[in-house]
């Protein structure tokens, strides 16, 4: 039956695809589907999945904050290249790193996190996931961009 509605939960994770979706802004699209497809993937209970999601996405939210900073700053350093000292680039370049930093420093807290409220192999199967999670929607995004390229045509394997 858990395996039924988790089906059932990917599925709708995908009925963005339709166009009646389309309302419906891309970031939250792509957020239900990451739910969806972790939670299959890593095949969470409901009790794990209840503990576990609210941690994961303060992490994710963490991580996003910083990695805005990141795009922030390569763009200020992309505009510096262009005009400014040495020493301007330089600076920049040292803050990108050190927001690169920040992220791991970001990922090993959260681990601790993860590992508090799940199995170690469920911590493991989370970063395959979520491996496995960005190389599906990247085969999504070139499956949409076929077909709009195609006219709309289905891509058959």
């Amino acid at each position: 039956m858990r395996y039924l509605l988790l089906t059932w939960m990917f599925a709708l994770a995908l009925m963005p695809m339709l166009p009646a979706q389309e309302t419906q802004p891309r970031k939250e699209q792509i957020q239900a589907f990451r739910v969806a497809f972790l939670t299959r993937r890593m095949a969470l209970t409901a009790k794990e999945a209840q503990v576990f999601w609210p941690v994961y996405d303060a992490y994710q939210a963490e991580q996003d904050r910083n990695e805005d900073e990141i795009k922030q700053k390569e763009q200020a350093l992309r505009q510096a290249m262009l005009g400014q000292s040495d020493s301007e680039v330089e600076k920049l370049i040292d803050e990108t790193m050190m927001l690169r930093r920040k992220q791991l420093d970001i990922a090993e807290r959260y681990q601790k996190e993860f590992k508090r409220v799940l199995p170690i192999r469920k911590v493991a199967l989370l970063y395959q996931a979520e491996k496995d999670f960005r190389r599906e929607l990247l085969e999504e995004i070139r499956n949409r961009q076929e077909q709009r390229a195609n006219g709309g045509a289905v891509r058959r394997p």
